[in-house]
């Protein structure tokens, strides 16, 4: 499965100086998890605060906009639908579209262990009681774990 990502883009104000209308600044980026919003005030600076950083940068700004219909007002509307892309270092960077909630590249599985629930993604490793496993790939229908000291290899479907 994947999870939400999260961080949100929420809002930005384009530069009055730019006559393309390409360049834009104070980003609103939000937390899915928790009511909060950070304001970035450009490209290359890292989505924080004075209360606490994420680890990921603001790499790019693209500004993208698409005509649809409005048959309200039997004309097109300008919808905006701009990329900011972040980065967090080691990790690939992630596109975040305006108004968005965005899925988290990475795939995760939720795995039930005798009493509890271990939530992985591909080459974590994990102990269910006496023994640690590998998660080899995760599917949509399925999750394929190795155990680490016999190498025997086991398909756990949804």
């Amino acid at each position: 499965m994947q999870r939400p990502f999260t961080l949100q883009f929420k809002a930005y104000v384009l530069n009055p100086n730019d006559p393309q209308k390409t360049t834009g600044h104070n980003f609103q980026i939000n937390l899915l998890s928790e009511s909060r919003s950070f304001f970035v005030e450009h490209t290359g600076m890292e989505i924080a605060d004075q209360f606490g950083k994420t680890g990921y940068y603001i790499t790019k700004f693209e500004r993208k906009t698409i005509w649809v219909d409005a048959p309200q007002i039997k004309s097109k509307l300008e919808r905006d639908q701009s990329e900011l892309t972040v980065k967090h270092e080691g990790e690939d960077p992630i596109v975040l579209a305006l108004g968005t909630v965005t899925k988290h590249p990475k795939r995760y599985a939720n795995i039930r262990c005798m009493d509890k629930l271990v939530q992985v993604s591909k080459a974590e490793t994990f102990a269910v009681g006496e023994k640690t496993y590998k998660v080899v790939d995760i599917t949509d229908k399925a999750v394929i774990i190795r155990d680490a000291i016999s190498g025997e290899t086991q398909t756990l479907s949804r």
